[in-house]
This record gives structure tokens, C-alpha cells and sequence, in this order.
């Protein structure tokens, strides 16, 4: 039996596949987890439109990181941060935190792969973070201060 995936399924395939799999898998598997709908000629259609309606979102949204990354590249990010005596950080920074800063603080939605941070920032001071998607590679500088 012919059918579409609705959804990324392991092993199987990625979303808007068409995969011939078995009847018995493909009904009380995938249709019953609607995970899947049968492949019609009139469903295929629907399937080529929204391929291409997802590729243009995904297209737009990584202009648009493009073009937020290009713009801080050029400014110093500053955070103000907790510390004792000795110029440490009470909490580190790391990617997760970093991501939600830039998310909340800039309006750029960074995926958490991208951020190239070895280990967690633990002590005020500059620091110059890549971000690598592809083969492009953009640098943001962040300052730490202490508060």
C-alpha cells in the first residue's frame, strides 16, 4: 500500500515521503497513529503543494536568520550577570540560555545545533561565539559584565 507520511516516522521515512510499506503496517500503524494517509492521485497533488509551500517558509526564515545574524555580527551583545569576588558567574551561560537571550532580547530564532559553545561561560568577559549552519559560519561578540 501506497502512503504519505504526515509525519517523520523511524526507519521509515521523513514527512511528505510516499513509501510503499505492507496493508497490515500501513493500517494499524501509521493511519491509526495518523502518522499517514493513503497515497491518492488527488492527496499527492496536495502533498507536491505543501512540499513547496514548507520549503519557501524554510527558505524565508533562513534569509531572515541571515540577515539578524549579518546585523549582530556588527554590535556587542551585553549581558548582566550575578557574580562573587572573583569576577565568576553564580550560573554559567550556556547554549540554551544563550539562545533564549538572542530569542527574547533580538527577535532571532537560532537552532541549538548552530551555536558552537564547547563549554558553558563561567566568568565575566569577551566572548566571540560562532554560529555554523552549513557551511557559513557567523561570529557574534557578547560582553559579560558583572552586577
Amino acid at each position: 500500500m501506497k502512503v504519505i507520511l504526515l509525519k517523520d516516522v523511524a526507519k521509515l521515512g521523513r514527512k511528505w515521503d510516499v513509501k510503499n510499506v505492507k496493508d497490515g503496517y500501513a493500517r494499524n500503524f501509521l493511519l491509526a497513529r495518523k502518522l499517514a494517509q493513503i497515497a491518492t492521485p488527488k492527496a499527492l497533488k496536495e502533498v507536491e503543494a505543501m512540499r513547496a509551500r514548507e520549503e519557501q517558509q524554510r527558505i524565508k526564515a533562513e534569509q531572515a536568520l541571515e540577515q539578524a545574524l549579518a546585523k549582530l555580527q556588527k554590535q556587542t551583545i551585553v549581558l548582566k550577570k550575578k557574580v562573587n569576588e572573583q569576577g565568576h558567574l553564580y550560573d554559567s551561560l550556556d547554549k540554551r540560555e544563550l539562545i533564549k537571550i538572542m530569542q527574547e532580547k533580538h527577535n532571532v530564532k537560532i537552532p541549538e545545533e548552530a551555536v558552537q559553545l564547547e563549554s558553558p561561560i563561567k566568568q565575566i568577559g569577551k566572548y566571540e561565539i560562532e554560529i555554523k549552519r552549513g557551511d557559513k559560519v557567523n561570529k557574534i561578540n557578547i560582553e559579560i559584565k558583572g552586577c
